[in-house]
């Protein structure tokens, strides 16, 4: 029996294991308000994300609408699951606007011209993953034609690098000195790609001092032309040196955020005679001795900028520990026609971050994003460069607030049917839905694009039935109430002769 219970909590414990580091459930619905629109309402779609019956408030949502006529995506978005999440993505879009050729921002571009934009996206993990970015555009709630060929595509190197340093980390085979009331640093390259920066955390210094005393960590930036230390970048919290022979540490709280290039590491210290190891040097590129120095009250706190130095040829044995982090690992520039039909005014680009290739990142094909869409308003002015004054309402909707496991999609669509495409992943999960609705000309009964005496025979012979009766069509009940009546023959006499 012993035997038996021993299996059975073995057995017990398996299991529990395996669902506690299952990947979880995914449930994403996706819904409309109404089946049935008019040319110019608003339409609202609208769902939910849950994992293992909970919900999700750190995904995104891909959506795409296609014209099914057409079989042409009309709409391509990526929503918040939460616009209350506050955390990072694995791979977000930093920034979108519109540029000229080679980059530089820009306000506005005509009808009928080529204009370019500029998207950037930052990975934020230690991973590579694939990215392929997607433009959509709107003007006044109604998407904008524009080709949304991938604006790029291709891998995204991973954003961040832990416990990386610059500096001198061995031991020199010298011993060298230095009175207090200084401030000390030797010169060092901090060698990471344009598209980085570094998070300085920590500074550690070998050394120890005659007598206890308080000191600082500083950092310098150095002149590009000769290497001199010249303005203060950081200054570390404060430690007490001693006697012991050791790697001290000084950390920096916020941590010191540097971009490439050369900087000077050192310390500021009370009045006492501090002892260091060091290794003969100079400075690379510039010949610059690699040891600067010079008067400095240790109660004045490190000046700004350095201050003439005495040089000499040595580099301590100092580093600096950081994180790379990466500002923008993809940044590109791509090209799109405005349509010389483009409404006049204010317009706005939705950048999209997929995970797979064209066209299989998209939600019809099972396609999902790392993060919400990233939006840029522009102004398109006419042909003979009219003044943008003739259309000023912004284009980009007010989107909704969202609880945690809710999205939420706005617009207004031109005539036709449409079908909803939904998508999501979430850790090592995914989950898809779907539906459709129609948008239709007001009156148009039969839906052919137009309102005419078909239509006004639709409706008077169902005129005066409910569900069930005999005569009743649900194509005349216009308004949908139920019945058909003044109401609905109202309605077609209103729109009688339009086309849409």
């Amino acid at each position: 029996m012993k035997r038996f219970l021993a299996i059975f909590l073995v057995l017990s414990l398996i299991i529990y294991a395996h669902s506690a580091f299952a990947n979880p459930a995914l449930t994403l619905t996706v819904m409309t308000s109404k089946d049935i629109y008019y040319i110019g309402e608003e339409v609202k779609i609208n769902g939910t994300l849950t994992a293992d019956g909970s919900p999700v408030a750190d995904a995104a949502v891909a959506i795409e609408i296609d014209n099914t006529t057409t079989a042409e995506p009309y709409l391509i978005r990526s929503r918040p699951t939460s616009t209350d999440y506050t955390g990072k993505y694995p791979v977000e879009i930093v920034e979108v606007f519109l540029s000229d050729q080679w980059g530089n921002p820009r306000s506005s571009v005509k009808q009928g011209d080529v204009a370019y934009f500029r998207v950037k996206a930052r990975n934020n993990e230690e991973i590579d993953h694939y990215l392929t970015l997607i433009p959509y555009f709107q003007v006044n709630q109604t998407p904008l034609v524009i080709d949304i060929g991938p604006a790029f595509q291709g891998q995204i190197l991973r954003g961040i690098i832990y416990n990386q340093t610059f500096g001198k980390t061995t031991v020199g085979t010298l011993s060298g000195n230095i009175t207090g009331n200084k401030k000390f640093a030797s010169c060092f390259e901090l060698g990471i790609a344009a598209s980085y920066h570094a998070n300085v955390t920590k500074i550690s210094w070998r050394g120890f001092s005659e007598l206890s005393a308080r000191a600082k960590a500083i950092v310098y930036n150095s002149n590009a032309t000769d290497g001199a230390p010249l303005q203060l970048v950081g200054v570390s919290q404060e430690i007490t040196l001693s006697t012991t022979t050791q790697w001290w540490n000084f950390t920096f709280n916020p941590p010191l955020i540097l971009p490439t290039g050369y900087y000077w590491l050192g310390l500021i210290s009370e009045a006492t005679t501090l002892h260091f190891p060091y290794d003969p040097a100079f400075v690379p590129d510039h010949n610059q001795s690699a040891f600067a120095y010079n008067d400095n009250l240790y109660s004045a706190g490190p000046s700004n900028p350095f201050g003439t130095p005495t040089y000499l040829n040595r580099s301590m044995s100092i580093y600096a520990n950081y994180t790379l982090i990466q500002d923008s690992g993809v940044d590109t520039i791509f090209p799109r026609p405005i349509p010389e039909n483009a409404p006049i005014g204010t317009a706005t680009i939705y950048a999209n971050a997929f995970r797979e290739s064209y066209p299989g990142c998209l939600p019809k094909y099972g396609g999902t994003v790392h993060s919400p869409d990233k939006s840029a308003n522009f102004t398109i002015t006419s042909m003979s460069g009219a003044s943008s004054s003739e259309y000023q309402e912004n284009s980009q909707t007010i989107e909704p607030l969202s609880v945690s496991g809710y999205y939420e999609l706005r617009f207004k669509p031109l005539r036709a049917n449409f079908t909803v495409y939904v998508s999501c992943y979430y850790k090592g999960e995914k989950a898809y839905a779907n539906r459709t609705f129609n948008v239709k000309l007001p009156g148009d009964a039969n839906d052919d694009g137009k309102v005419e005496g078909k239509d006004v025979g639709i409706v008077s012979k169902a005129y005066d039935t409910r569900p069930g009766d005999p005569l009743w069509d649900p194509r005349a009940d216009l308004n949908g109430d139920g019945r058909v009546e003044g109401k609905d023959m109202g309605i077609v006499s209103k729109y009688y002769g339009t086309y849409g």
